[in-house]
């Protein structure tokens, strides 16, 4: 059966999902060479931000959708300065907005800016 909405434990193990996924595929973002700086380290970056995300989440004591979507915004902002900021600002603005109930569902996301 698909599963139409997900829980705290859900969000927080899709998004070790995709941090392992990012983390298996950094090699082959660094080689876009990325826009406005192609300086080769891209996917570094962005798999250092969402590393200090997935820290800051797995550390939190409430196991809320809230809670944990409210931890990766700020673990996502706080990240390592080798980290742009514009991608910092846009994971720590993208997540209060997917999740602000305790419920996140594949119609909630899909309405994300």
């Amino acid at each position: 059966m698909t599963r139409r909405a997900g829980d705290g434990a859900g969000l927080l193990a899709a998004f070790r999902g995709a941090v392992d996924n990012l983390s298996a595929h950094v090699d082959e973002i660094n080689a876009l060479n990325v826009f406005p700086v192609p300086d080769g380290d891209t996917g570094s970056n962005m798999l250092a931000t969402v590393r200090a995300a997935l820290a800051e989440a797995e550390a939190v004591a409430d196991p809320s959708a809230d809670r944990i979507a409210q931890a990766i915004s700020f673990g996502a902002l706080m990240a390592p300065a080798a980290t742009p900021a514009s991608l910092r600002r846009r994971y720590s603005e993208a997540w209060p907005k997917v999740l602000g109930a305790s419920t996140a569902s594949p119609a909630r996301i899909s309405r994300t800016p």
